[in-house]
């Protein structure tokens, strides 16, 4: 299972990658501050699971590169850390 972890806040990213790292060693953990980055990481190192907030996951699905990439890996995306928009399950997109 590799897990991507996006958060615009570093400091937030690190703390949730270390938490999973501690809690599952046999994960591969990344993590990524912006879409673009998200997106390289997606595509380069096969991601089958994202852990975002749901701004960042929204941010995320609605880039501008997101239907121009690889994204056939991913199997799950997680959301937390904040209250969802009112309209996020109707922006989400279903995956491939």
């Amino acid at each position: 299972m590799k897990i991507l972890v996006v958060d615009d806040e570093p400091d937030v990213a690190k703390v949730i990658t270390m938490s999973f790292r501690m809690q599952q060693p046999a994960w591969d953990v990344l993590s990524a501050q912006e879409g673009p980055e998200a997106l390289d990481l997606i595509e380069q190192e096969h991601i089958t699971n994202i852990a975002a907030a749901p701004a960042m996951l929204i941010a995320l699905l609605e880039h501008p590169d997101y239907d121009h990439r690889d994204t056939t890996s991913l199997f799950a995306l997680g959301v937390a850390g904040e209250d969802p928009l009112p309209d996020t399950p109707i922006r989400i997109k279903p995956l491939p």
